[in-house]
């Protein structure tokens, strides 16, 4: 409806301008009569916020290594001290930039709860391995993969370079969100791999828009984001000072811009905002489109994120640990699951029925003193050095 109303307006406005030449006192009526009914109304940049690099980043990443857009601390305290810790539905937002052949060194780590989506924008495709079904599976670059942790899983990716991409890099865009655990919750893990062409593509005049998330202009994606309602667009512009509008249902309260890296710089919302690489933008929560142009003789490249907001009382619980993540209902749950991961790393996410959990571990005899520590992973390598500063060009081209 939003998108119909927009379209409408957008028309109106196109037809007043032609009108304004000949009729200008019919064109001021009309204008006003608009401008009343308030169907149309633009977003605009609130703040401007800074990527940074998580713990465990020195300086030998200054150019590679994750640098993490949104997302804060957990129930303990540990993460980053990040301005911007949530945005509706979304928790956690970060560009990583790796040499071929290399991933981030997370291992075999475990999820719960939380969707997470992991978007291959070039290089190495990666192969996928989870405990629960223990088979491996490739997303090729240019796709995404997308994991519904549900209950629990363990789950790794290493680099798979069979696509013989031609860039010296590898650039990963990790989102998570929150799929309405207290609306609904799988019993079992789901997890979907989708290529490029999977993808709805959608040109706008100039301006080329992949859908990864939710509905947009007619297209539906194939990914699933269950309960909850949220929009991912990856939009490219090309340079120059053509104004583009993107269309926000106006639903979604919550919505932010980012620039990955090498997507250039550009002007947002309707006070033109400047944003640049590695920039995040906070939108302001009404309004139902958002005008955007390059700012510079590059290309633009930026990803639109926006969701609708759940309820004060669906508040969720986030707590990290050994690479990995656990969202529940509540803070007892959340301990709870990471208990029950760090009891039993290879089958966590295979008991859903406690009481044959504990029966099992009774007569396995594997419970453990409480002096004793539970069994850990395998110690995580350091990251690699890449060897000096990255010297690349960004071909948009492709």
């Amino acid at each position: 409806h939003d998108e119909r109303c927009l379209i409408c307006c957008c028309i109106s406005i196109r037809l007043l301008h032609s009108l304004s030449m000949n009729f200008p006192l019919v064109s001021f009526v009309f204008l006003c009569s608009l401008i009343q009914t308030k169907s149309v109304s633009s977003r605009h940049v609130q703040d401007v916020i800074r990527a940074i690099s998580p713990p465990g980043v020195g300086p030998r990443s200054e150019e590679f290594g994750p640098r993490r857009a949104l997302g804060s601390t957990d129930i303990d305290g540990r993460g980053v001290q990040h301005t911007v810790s949530v945005c509706g539905p979304f928790m956690f937002l970060e560009d990583a930039l790796l040499p071929r052949g290399k991933m981030p060194p997370l291992g075999k780590h475990p999820h719960a709860g939380l969707c997470t989506a992991t978007i291959l924008l070039r290089g190495d495709s990666i192969k996928h391995w989870d405990n629960i079904r223990d088979i491996e599976e490739t997303a090729k670059s240019g796709g995404v993969l997308c994991l519904h942790s549900a209950g629990g899983i363990v789950h790794s990716e290493e680099a798979h370079d069979e696509d013989k991409d031609e860039s010296s890099f590898t650039h990963i865009l990790y989102v998570w969100f929150d799929p309405g655990i207290h609306r609904s919750q799988l019993m079992f893990p789901r997890i979907e791999i989708f290529e490029p062409c999977q993808l709805p593509m959608i040109q706008e005049r100039d301006m080329r828009i992949r859908l990864f998330m939710g509905s947009y202009m007619g297209r539906t994606s194939p990914v699933s984001t269950y309960d909850a309602d949220i929009l991912v667009l990856d939009c490219h512009l090309p340079p120059g000072e053509e104004e583009h509008v993107i269309l926000i249902p106006s639903r979604m309260d919550a919505a932010i811009v980012f620039i990955p890296r090498f997507g250039g710089s550009g002007y947002f919302g309707g006070s033109r905002t400047p944003i640049s690489e590695l920039e995040t933008g906070m939108l302001s929560a009404t309004g139902n489109f958002m005008s955007v142009r390059s700012a510079s003789s590059l290309s633009l490249h930026f990803f639109l994120l926006a969701g609708k907001s759940f309820s004060l009382e669906e508040r969720t619980f986030l707590l990290t640990g050994h690479s990995g993540a656990v969202l529940a209902t509540s803070e007892e749950k959340a301990r709870s699951l990471m208990e029950d991961f760090e009891r039993d790393p290879d089958n966590f996410g295979n008991f859903f029925d406690e009481e044959a959990w504990h029966k099992k571990n009774e007569e396995l005899d594997m419970s453990y003193p409480e002096e004793s520590s539970p069994p850990s992973l395998t110690d995580i390598p350091d990251f690699p050095d890449p060897g000096g500063r990255l010297n690349v060009t960004y071909d948009d081209s492709e």
